[in-house]
């Protein structure tokens, strides 16, 4: 009896053992895979914090860099490049008391020209047309002459396009002029408005952005004004039928790539 009563509970006690170690293994298995799990999550985490702080400080290293082109306000101080040590005045010119600055476009035409102001001049077949800009970001701004564009009613095949200062230290002013064959039997309704794209990058070749120069005429002799300076994204421009030559190339490769907002 005793024996008999012994080997049943050691069965017992086996049964219950094996048992017991078969869901302690499953348990095991189960939290293993949960630690691996929770561990790949972790590594995951940590790598996409890495990525977000990289990127974090790559976007604060650009801001610190980035440039930015708007208008010359009337009253604010410009470069030299702008009004020169020579300065002229004639006639109406020098009854206001205003320092103006001989310019020369592109194919010839010269003029004496307020230094703040946008000068839009049509004739013989030929606009002329000036602007001051100033960089009022952190870092230098590269101009490409060959990278901007001039259009508007009348404008036909943008001839040449200089730049006083192609490389716009942060607080200094350049001034683009553009030279633009120009059809006078287009009719031309009021507001005449001109559009001058200006794309600009950083010390560094990138950073692309354009400075989207508005120019508009109300009335027939009045002057011409700016009536604003946007800064758009390459990929958000598009350039009206007709419009010549196309944008560089060089620009068009860049059209998809991250720019500042």
């Amino acid at each position: 009896m005793l024996m008999h009563a012994a080997d049943t509970n050691w069965g017992e006690i086996t049964a219950i053992a094996t048992v017991v170690l078969a869901v302690a293994a499953i348990v095991a298995a189960v939290l293993a895979r949960r630690g691996l799990r929770t561990a790949a999550e972790d590594l995951q985490a940590s790598r996409e914090a890495t990525r977000t702080t990289q990127e974090n400080a790559e976007r604060q290293m650009e801001a610190e860099h980035r440039p930015l082109l708007i208008d010359v306000a009337p009253g604010s101080s410009v470069s030299d490049v702008l009004i020169p040590p020579t300065r002229y005045a004639v006639g109406e010119l020098l009854t206001q008391g205003q320092p103006y600055v001989q310019m020369s476009f592109p194919h010839g035409h010269s003029v004496n020209i307020d230094a703040y102001r946008v000068y839009v001049h049509i004739a013989s077949g030929w606009a002329y047309v000036g602007v001051p800009l100033r960089n009022v970001g952190r870092g230098l701004a590269t101009i490409s002459p060959d990278d901007i564009r001039l259009f508007g009613p009348g404008l036909e095949q943008l001839a040449e396009c200089e730049v006083l200062r192609e490389r716009v230290p942060a607080g200094e002013s350049s001034r683009i002029l553009c030279t633009s064959h120009y059809n006078h039997t287009h009719q031309i309704g009021f507001p005449h408005v001109l559009t001058l794209l200006v794309p600009y990058r950083d010390f560094a070749g990138d950073q692309l952005m354009v400075a989207y120069v508005r120019l508009a005429q109300h009335e027939m002799g009045e002057l011409w004004t700016l009536s604003g300076v946007k800064q758009v994204r390459l990929a958000d421009i598009a350039l009206p039928s007709g419009v010549a030559p196309a944008l560089p190339q060089s620009l068009q490769g860049d059209s998809g790539a991250d720019q500042p907002a």
